[in-house]
């Protein structure tokens, strides 16, 4: 490989970019030098413990990429690529040696990404560089460096999967900051100078120990999504959360919010608002209906009892959920008739003894509905209103059949009908042509419809724990194919008059050894 790399690398002195990635490199020819033309190159991807000093020879050199490698630190000449403006480094060792103050040198360097390297310090000349975007995610860093506060250039800043505990105040110097992103680590709260980071558009301090967000926070009103997610210790959201107008995600899963605020509504532009696992919120406040674009609204164990009728005016909603709350039939609000955006809905989880129709059948772009682990005890006709469904579960109820017009749903994929009380199904369900996984299992079916072996995109049938006559267990034992060769035979025995399983007049018992 080494003769054949050096003459590639010798073709390459006259190009602009040199692509040498994941070839299983070692070692990289010093020859690299005379390339000296070179504006891009990639070694990424290969087992390079470092690079020559040869590469400094290439002052024209704007991307660097020496990602996934086993690089203990960079190479010591690269204060002398003035040029550089891009510096990958990511999935490295350059904790070993850490990052060398030479990098400072890199006068037109804004792009840099040392994600994936154990890093817990950075020198000071780092902080001096005109740097936009900035990617240390994945390291050992315990603080936000004070020093951040000099590289007023910055428009990108990632320090998700680290162990700080503590963002200064210098961050409100950041002007130009547009993404901030602070998820899992243990930062127990926000300086209020953030209030100064008026260009901040996405905020991600998800995962993190905060007991308080600062009143100042809502000052950003350039925020289109605020991400503070799974801070289980966080019981308040800020007083005027209904100033930041633009904010178009919001996610406050898992936290101890008690209550939304009513000057939510004021949040017009909201697109996606999570509120899941906020198990003492017990109650939605009607003001989440004046939020006229909403398309996706989590209420995922939300420990409700009611949903407010408001929420019908939701006209741009396509995803709803609402499982694992207190809800019953009754209490699902007739008005929820008019999301007829809706393409998925999620009711699993609840205490519904039956499916509240007057809501559903009019929902006919659905696309996906769990109704699992309820209490149905039965599946009403209109359930074949859903043409446009792909999804349906209707697993762990109490369903003793099912209504002929479930063969209606011709789009249906995946069909979750475990754990239920069904005794047999009907012939319809071979008219669902587009069917890939059917969930048959833990039921108290004796026989399956021959019917079923038209069913030619099945790829998964799951029949355990059944008490199956037909087909017998020799057949099921060896996979959805051989049952559906059973069916189809069964059913060929049939139409000519032949004979069934049993082997009675007029034709040969099926023999479960020949599938």
């Amino acid at each position: 490989m080494g003769d054949a790399l050096s003459k590639e690398i010798k073709k390459a002195s006259k190009k602009q970019k040199l692509d040498l990635s994941d070839r299983q490199i070692e070692e990289i020819p010093d020859k690299i030098g005379k390339c000296v033309k070179l504006v891009e190159l990639d070694v990424s991807t290969n087992s390079l413990a470092d690079l020559p000093p040869e590469v400094g020879l290439l002052t024209n050199l704007e991307i660097l990429n020496i990602a996934n490698n086993r690089m203990n630190g960079l190479f010591p000449d690269i204060g002398k690529l003035k040029k550089l403006e891009d510096l990958s480094a990511h999935h490295n060792r350059l904790f070993f040696a850490g990052i060398t103050p030479e990098v400072g040198k890199c006068a037109s360097l804004t792009r840099v990404d040392f994600s994936s390297n154990q890093l817990d310090t950075l020198p000071s000349e780092f902080f001096k560089l005109p740097l936009k975007v900035v990617d240390l995610s994945q390291n050992a860093f315990k603080t936000m460096s004070e020093e951040f506060g000099k590289v007023s250039s910055l428009q990108e800043l990632y320090l998700q999967d680290n162990k700080i505990k503590f963002v200064p105040a210098e961050l409100g110097q950041l002007v130009n900051l547009q993404v901030l992103n602070l998820a899992n680590n243990e930062v127990p709260g926000l300086p209020n100078e953030i209030e100064s980071v008026l260009q901040l558009r996405k905020l991600d301090v998800g995962f993190n120990q905060l007991r308080e967000l600062p009143e100042s926070i809502c000052r950003l009103t350039n925020m289109t999504e605020l991400i503070i997610r799974d801070n289980p210790a966080l019981a308040d959201l800020p007083f005027d959360l209904g100033a930041m107008r633009k904010l178009k995600v919001l996610s406050l899963r898992n936290t101890r919010v008690e209550e939304l605020p009513d000057d939510i509504a004021d949040l017009t532009a909201l697109v996606e608002l999570d509120v899941r696992d906020n198990v003492q919120l017990a109650e939605v406040t009607p003001a989440v209906g004046e939020l006229v674009n909403l398309r996706k609204l989590d209420l995922y164990g939300c420990g409700l009892a009611s949903i407010p009728m408001s929420l019908g005016q939701l006209s741009q909603l396509e995803s709803l959920d609402l499982r694992n709350n207190q809800l019953t039939a009754i209490m699902l609000p007739q008005e929820l008739s008019a999301l007829t955006t809706l393409t998925k809905l999620h009711l699993g989880n609840n205490p519904l003894e039956s499916v509240p129709v007057d809501v559903i059948s009019t929902l006919t772009n659905l696309e996906e509905l769990d109704l699992s682990n309820c209490r149905l005890e039965r599946l009403l006709e209109e359930i074949g209103e859903l043409t446009n469904l792909t999804k349906l579960s209707l697993a762990s109820n109490r369903l003793e059949t099912l209504p002929f017009e479930i063969g209606d749903l011709t789009l249906l994929q995946i069909l979750d009908l475990r754990s239920n009380k069904l005794t047999s199904i009907p012939v319809e369900i071979s008219k669902l042509a587009a069917i890939t996984k059917l969930d048959l299992s833990y039921n108290s079916l004796t026989e399956l419809p021959p019917e079923m072996s038209a069913l030619e995109n099945l790829e998964t049938l799951d029949l355990k724990n059944n008490s199956l006559i037909t087909p017998p267990n020799p057949v099921i034992r060896k996979g959805t194919g051989a049952v559906m060769q059973y069916l189809a035979q069964q059913l060929a025995q049939r139409e000519s008059g032949g004979a069934g399983p049993s082997g009675a007049a007029g034709g040969t018992a099926l023999d479960a050894g020949d599938f």
